[in-house]
């Protein structure tokens, strides 16, 4: 007896980046910069299944739905989550509901978007990587003639191409409710509908998941009360998980061991929070769950305003935590723009409890205080707002300046705005390379050369839970060999942008004459590395000593 119901994700989702979550936004760049040989070892190792295929860890996502089933009449003998190495052997004529998560799968996200349009254009992994997965489920599914059901946060992307894909259903918003109620309609004969919007489950209608999830994640909070215009969280509401959710969450985590557990959260300072006020009690009460049980919480989003409203919450997270010099948390932070005008129009919540004319000095502020408490943010920055004009661009240089006087320990990343399906910018359209004034290419050079300096400071610590000694040293002399070309490559890039990305469009690292030189030259880089001492290879710290 097969599985009736088999969810699954692409390779760029269905891995865990080597235990390196930042090798993720390696997916996002084309796919001809990138060697196969290093995606598929270094940024993109397959998941572990075990004898049945079944993935030992999977994507949270997965975990949550499959939760929901086995909470909904189903029974671990009905549901499988496995990897798209194990799916031709997993699927067999009992399988009638075959669920697929997706992410970015037409690379369609701001990153890998961006990405594309500055490197000269192409597929990126995610993209690729999808378009594989569906190429086999097709094949799967004309033989088994099972019920294809899509959703997750890019599926706004696929809108139009179900018949190409091969999908039957497509699934907006939260699984919890909805999901299992679609899959019992399929099983019972019913022809499901193309598309499925799902119910918003409260907190006690949530299931803890019952497998370890891909990272040691823990979701902690869903939804933003923010509620700025160009992001996808803000269309959910927003909602604490109780404490004791959290705890089994962490228990199931740690069933194959970890240091850590990932509290997944748009702003984890605002766990327990009523609106944007921060609840310090509820707060640490969460990270102290952590260290309940020996490891450490880290979390990957935070906003500046909520990190200046306590800041000796941020030191008493720090303690909990362990942060450190040599252990520090690296996080995502929206800096989005330094022009109040643009701020006030498109995420006048992002200051609260603060006005946007205070935004320039929230960052500044608050930058200091993450700085002094190990934290080191990716700030992102949007350009590309349909009414923006050059002051806009200026006053977000001036700002990016200041950061980069304070020596700021945080990477810079002007994204272009993309119309993501359910936000308040849907309607607009792509930008283009056309699009993009003078000063955003400077705006682009500025923050890549800092964002590269502050790279070479922190690579050493950025891979340092990589388990394998030698994908280590691999992914630091990588480092090494992309940051020295991309400062040549952005410098170039604001002086004569069409010329530089024409060039760029050509190259293709996976083609045989590319792939033989760059192997070789890597192979004896490597070696040499192994018969020196590790001081050898570790990347200068030069300007922050």
């Amino acid at each position: 007896m097969g599985w009736r119901v088999v969810l699954t994700s692409d390779r760029a989702t269905m891995t865990d980046y080597n235990d390196a979550p930042s090798l993720g936004f390696g997916h996002c760049v084309p796919y001809r910069l990138v060697p196969r040989p290093i995606y598929t070892r270094l940024l993109a190792p397959p998941m572990e299944v075990d004898e049945e295929g079944r993935a030992v860890f999977a994507p949270y996502p997965l975990r949550k739905l499959e939760a929901a089933l086995l909470n909904s009449e189903f029974s671990e003998d009905d549901v499988i989550i496995t990897t798209p190495e194990a799916l031709g052997s997993v699927v067999s004529e009992d399988t009638e509901v075959l669920g697929v998560s997706v992410l970015d799968p037409m690379g369609l996200a701001p990153v890998s978007y961006t990405l594309r349009i500055l490197f000269g254009g192409g597929d990126s992994y995610t993209k690729v990587e999808f378009l594989s997965l569906m190429s086999l489920v097709k094949r799967l599914k004309a033989k088994y003639g099972f019920t294809v059901v899509a959703g997750g946060e890019g599926v706004w992307q696929i809108e139009g191409l179900e018949e190409r894909l091969g999908i039957d259903t497509l699934f907006y918003g939260e699984g919890e409710k909805t999901f299992p109620e679609l899959v019992r309609d399929i099983l019972s004969g019913s022809k499901p509908p193309r598309r499925v919007h799902g119910e918003s489950p409260d907190v006690d209608e949530i299931t803890p998941i019952v497998a370890p999830a891909r990272g040691r994640i823990v979701q902690v909070t869903r939804g933003c009360p923010r509620r700025c215009k160009f992001c996808s969280p803000t269309t959910w509401r927003f909602r604490s998980m109780p404490l004791d959710l959290i705890r089994r969450e962490v228990e199931v985590n740690l069933r194959y061991g970890g240091g850590s557990v990932d509290f997944v959260s748009d702003d984890v300072l605002l766990y327990g929070a009523r609106g944007i006020r921060v609840n310090r009690d509820a707060v640490l009460s969460l990270f102290r769950i952590a260290r309940e049980h020996g490891v450490y919480g880290t979390f990957p989003h935070v906003c500046p305003s909520t990190v200046l409203q306590d800041e000796k919450l941020v030191e008493e997270v720090t303690e909990l935590s362990g942060f450190s010099e040599h252990r520090p948390v690296f996080i995502d932070a929206g800096l989005e723009s330094g022009s109040p005008r643009i701020i006030a129009k498109y995420m006048r919540g992002k200051p609260a409890p603060w006005k946007p004319e205070d935004w320039p000095r929230i960052i500044l502020e608050a930058t200091e205080v993450m700085n002094d408490n190990y934290w080191y943010p990716c700030y992102t920055m949007i350009v590309g707002f349909p009414d923006e004009t050059p002051d806009d661009i200026v006053k977000t240089m001036e700002l990016v300046d200041e950061l980069r006087s304070m020596d700021a320990k945080a990477w810079l990343f002007p994204l272009l705005m993309i119309p993501m399906g359910g936000t308040g910018v849907e309607s607009e359209s792509f930008p283009s390379v056309a699009d993009l004034r003078e000063e955003v290419w400077e705006l682009y050079r500025v923050c890549w050369l800092h964002s590269l300096r502050f790279s070479e400071y922190i690579a050493d610590r950025l891979f340092s839970t990589i388990r394998n000694p030698f994908l280590r040293r691999l992914s630091l002399r990588l480092v090494d060999s992309v940051l020295n070309f991309l400062k040549e490559y952005f410098d170039k890039l604001a002086r004569d942008p069409e010329a530089v990305m024409i060039s760029m469009s050509s190259v293709n690292v996976n083609s045989a004459r590319w792939m033989t030189k760059l192997m070789f030259n890597l192979s004896k880089d490597i070696l040499l590395s192994y018969m020196k001492s590790d001081t050898n290879v570790q990347l200068s710290l030069r300007g922050y000593e």
